[in-house]
């Protein structure tokens, strides 16, 4: 005779806590899971040594400005203009130096 693997889910206990308790951000997780959501993850390669070149990974990763990106914040940025003034608002002008100018990270 095969011990049924699944006789556990049938068997007739009941737990003690029948409630699943899950640690705070896990349910919305688990909601997306179950939604099929899209799961993104970006590597940022190298430290933005140029204005041009911060403003190029940012036109990348929110294929210029067709999704939307979230800042650390929380803060959505979505098309072309919030790219830019979110750009701006970091005091990177693009148009000056064209790239020439070091940042500092």
């Amino acid at each position: 005779m095969v011990d049924d693997p699944f006789k556990f889910l049938v068997d007739g206990r009941r737990a003690r806590n029948p409630r699943l308790r899950l640690p705070n951000g896990r349910r919305s997780q688990l909601k997306s899971l179950v939604r099929k959501a899209p799961e993104v993850m970006v590597k940022v390669s190298g430290g933005g040594a140029t204005v041009k070149h911060v403003g190029d990974h940012m036109n990348y990763i929110t294929r210029n400005g067709e999704l939307t990106a979230i800042t650390d914040h929380g803060d959505r940025v979505s098309g072309k203009d919030e790219v830019k003034e979110l750009l701006d608002s970091w005091d990177m002008e693009l148009q000056r130096g064209g790239g020439e100018t070091k940042t500092g990270f």
